[in-house]
């Protein structure tokens, strides 16, 4: 059985990676090396959404985004992610996926506890987040025998908590589970609660692109390391 399993992830693997060669024979842009020096570290990443100027003018706090998947991933394999979902984005149609959002919420959204406007979870967002998940799963690796590895934005340790909302968002925070929504960190705890109380009108917005951000070591999406311009392939942000 084990050995099964493994000749079915290297023959994945493979088919994943001749996609992403295709993609670079067709004239696609150059990928990038995000981060030197990291080939055989692990680097924790979010892969988000990024919302056009009404989501970021409602939830007042200069740049939201709104998580599909986070992975630890191999440093010499992020430029290979990149290729991967660009291969997703290019028939995603993001200029006809309507977000919605639907109120304030206080509580813990992806192992970070604090204040989120909460995205109603539709059929083609979720559609986009299991193709993400499904399509980002041959490049996830496990950090518990490799903590010492991991490369924050900043080289500071993540312990505890903080890898575990990373390595545990497939499946805790994906598919079913999955309760999209954007952080507000701006605002203050009291003030959030009050807005819980009050009424709320939803209203819709519209994603622009995605970026691929390495997390620090709380787990919070700090260093954009490649966003999607439109095209099969990757270039720097």
């Amino acid at each position: 059985m084990f050995q099964a399993r493994s000749t079915f992830r290297v023959l994945t693997t493979l088919s994943a990676l001749c996609l992403v060669s295709a993609a670079l024979t067709t004239g696609c842009a150059t990928l990038p090396i995000a981060l030197e020096d990291t080939n055989d570290h692990l680097v924790p990443i979010e892969v988000a959404l990024e919302p056009d100027v009404a989501l970021d003018n409602r939830a007042n706090t200069g740049k939201s985004r709104i998580a599909l998947v986070r992975h630890f991933v191999r440093g010499r394999d992020l430029h290979h992610v990149s290729a991967a979902i660009a291969n997703v984005m290019v028939t995603a149609r993001l200029e006809n996926l309507n977000l919605r959002a639907t109120g304030y919420r206080t509580g813990n959204w992806n192992g970070i506890t604090g204040t989120a406007m909460a995205i109603e979870p539709s059929q083609d967002l979720r559609r986009l987040e299991e193709r993400m998940v499904e399509t980002l799963r041959i490049f996830a690796e496990d950090p518990e025998t490799a903590e010492d590895f991991i490369v924050t934005t900043d080289g500071s340790s993540m312990r505890g908590e903080a890898i575990e909302s990373v390595s545990r968002f497939v499946p805790d925070f994906s598919g079913a589970n999955y309760r999209p929504h954007a952080m507000v960190n701006s605002m203050q705890a009291d003030a959030a609660k009050r807005l819980e109380t009050q009424a709320f009108e939803p209203f819709t917005f519209r994603a622009t692109t995605v970026t691929v951000y390495q997390l620090d070591r709380t787990g919070v999406a700090q260093r954009a390391l490649w966003t999607w311009t439109g095209e099969v392939g990757a270039r720097r942000p």
